[in-house]
């Protein structure tokens, strides 16, 4: 594995750990205020 892979490697997961943190934060958030948002 090169240099430039695990770059590649390390932004992917920053990417992916991103997302799923907004994804939490948007379900804690309609937990607190007990109102339902629009879901896929």
């Amino acid at each position: 594995m090169t240099d430039f892979d695990r770059f590649k490697l390390m932004r992917a997961k920053q990417l992916r750990n991103r997302l799923v943190r907004l994804q939490v934060a948007k379900l804690r958030k309609t937990r607190k205020t007990g109102k339902p948002t629009k879901e896929k």
